[in-house]
């Protein structure tokens, strides 16, 4: 049987828990009428382990009445697999 899906704020919540946040750098920015779009350099600390990750997130949102509705954050996670293990996984190339 399935857990039920958690929430935005637990699932943050849980986050900051294991990561302290130790940079915050938006590198481009770019406003269009009610929507945003950011590439953001940040770097954290795995608590567990005092590992330093370095990461991009590509952020998307939209804003109405001064509140933001719509909010999507992408992140290279293979890459967030490799720092968080230490070290570099193989993967086999793949035939194109």
């Amino acid at each position: 049987m399935r857990s039920r899906p958690r929430c935005s704020a637990e699932v943050l919540a849980t986050i900051g828990r294991q990561f302290e946040l130790k940079s915050y750098q938006p590198e481009t920015v770019i406003v269009q009428g009610d929507r945003a779009a950011a590439l953001i350099r940040t770097s954290f600390v795995q608590r567990s382990t005092g590992r330093t990750m370095n990461m991009h997130f590509a952020t998307f949102m939209r804003v109405a009445h001064g509140r933001v509705i719509e909010f999507k954050e992408f992140s290279d996670t293979f890459d967030v697999g490799q720092q968080a293990l230490g070290a570099s996984l193989h993967v086999p190339a793949i035939a194109v």
